[in-house]
C-alpha cells in the first residue's frame, strides 16, 4: 500500500533481496554479514511472489490533503485510508504479508511529537508520551491492523532509496541496501 512509485520502489528492492547480497566490507565481518537471498534455493527456502491485483496504489488526491491537517488529525486520517486498503486486501484473502509505505506527507514522528517548553516538567513528560503515540503513524496503523491475522510491515522510502533518517529512539540510521 502506497503511491504507485512507492509500490514500484519496494517491489524492486524486494526483487534485489531475492538474490545474494554481499556484506559490507569492514573489519567487523559479523556486523554486516552477507545476505543469502530470499528464494527457493537460499537459506529461507521461500520465494517472494507479487500479484498486481493485491497492490493498493494511493493517489495524490487521497494523500495531499493530509499535509493541510494538524499532525494528529493527519495521522488519524492516514491510518483510516491505509486501514481501508488493508480491509480490502483481507477480503481478497490471498496476502501472506502486507507492506505499507508510510505517507511522505506526514511529519517525521520525532518532529511531530516535540513538546513545547513549559514550567512543569512532569506534565510535559506525560504530554510528550501521549503526543508520541498520537503522532506515530507506525504504531497507530499497527494497532489498527491487529484485528487482522496477516502481518503488516510499515516501511519508508529510505529503505530502497538509501539515506539517513532519525530513528525512533533519536539515533541516526542509514539504509544499507543501495545501488
Amino acid at each position: 500500500i502506497g503511491t504507485a512509485a512507492e509500490i514500484e520502489g519496494i517491489r524492486n528492492w524486494l526483487h534485489k533481496c531475492s538474490e545474494f547480497l554481499p556484506g559490507k566490507q569492514t573489519h567487523q565481518r559479523n556486523l554486516f554479514p552477507h545476505f543469502p537471498g530470499c528464494n527457493s534455493d537460499a537459506t529461507y527456502r521461500t520465494e517472494l511472489v507479487f500479484d498486481p491485483a493485491l497492490e493498493r496504489p494511493l493517489s495524490d488526491r487521497q494523500l495531499r490533503p493530509l499535509s493541510q491537517l494538524a499532525t494528529a488529525n493527519a495521522v488519524r486520517q492516514a491510518v483510516e485510508i491505509y486501514a481501508a486498503e488493508v480491509e480490502s486486501l483481507m477480503e481478497a484473502g490471498r496476502c501472506d504479508v502486507i507492506v505499507c509505505v508510510r505517507p511522505s506527507t506526514l511529519l517525521d514522528d520525532a518532529e511531530a511529537a516535540t513538546p513545547g517548553n513549559s514550567a512543569d516538567e512532569s506534565e510535559d513528560a506525560a504530554d510528550a508520551r501521549e503526543a508520541e503515540l498520537e503522532y506515530d503513524f507506525h504504531d497507530q496503523l499497527k494497532a489498527s491492523a491487529m484485528r487482522w491475522p496477516t502481518p503488516l510491515q510499515v516501511v519508508r522510502p529510505t529503505l530502497w532509496l538509501g539515506g539517513i533518517r532519525q530513528s525512533r529512539d533519536g539515533r541516526r540510521t542509514t539504509a544499507l541496501l543501495q545501488d
